[in-house]
């Protein structure tokens, strides 16, 4: 997501539509905020999953 957001607008997104051929703007900023969320979210739990052990 962080990487590539135009691999995942063709797996997800490009057959919903035949006039589109690639993703607008938006979708690649809002796309690439969802993987920074997510590398976010894992790593604090892994940190509070770590930190716990203790």
């Amino acid at each position: 997501m962080l990487i590539r957001p135009n691999l995942i607008w063709l797996l997800t997104e490009s057959w919903k539509s035949t006039e589109i051929s690639e993703p607008s703007s938006l979708y690649l900023m809002s796309t690439r905020f969802g993987g920074i969320m997510c590398i976010l979210v894992g790593a604090g739990a892994i940190a509070a999953f770590l930190w716990s052990k203790k």
